[in-house]
């Protein structure tokens, strides 16, 4: 995101993003990673991809907006789902809410989210 407002200003001050859509963001450079427990995993999210940010529903947004300082752990998120498996992003994404120094509260709300959609995601795909 580029604009002139100092970083502890910026929605998203530890990474460059493009509005492409409604609640559509594009990377503007490569985010690097890397996760240690419980599996060692590490590469670069890379520039050009596309992303919702945190798929916290509307309702919500007041409390926990989209986007905060869990923005970069919500970009490996969704990169890692399009290249693990579900519950492997998962676990990436809690470890790197804690990396990121989010406040404990804050992580489990949201990994209980990621995980309820998994839930929801298994019982509709075996109806």
């Amino acid at each position: 995101m580029n604009t002139n407002l100092p970083d502890n200003h910026k929605p998203f001050p530890e990474v460059s993003l493009k509005l492409i859509g409604k609640n559509k963001w594009e990377t503007l450079e490569p985010i690097p990673f890397s996760i240690v427990s419980p599996f060692y995993k590490s590469g670069y999210v890379p520039s050009g991809f596309n992303t919702d940010m945190a798929s916290i529903p509307r309702l919500f947004w007041s409390v926990l907006p989209t986007y905060g300082k869990y923005a970069k752990s919500a970009i490996i998120h969704d990169y890692a789902l399009k290249i693990l498996s579900r519950n492997k992003a998962d676990m990436i994404f809690k470890t790197s809410l804690k990396r990121d120094n989010v406040r404990p509260l804050v992580i489990t709300v949201l990994y209980l989210g990621v995980r309820l959609r998994t839930k929801y995601l298994k019982l509709k795909n075996s109806l």
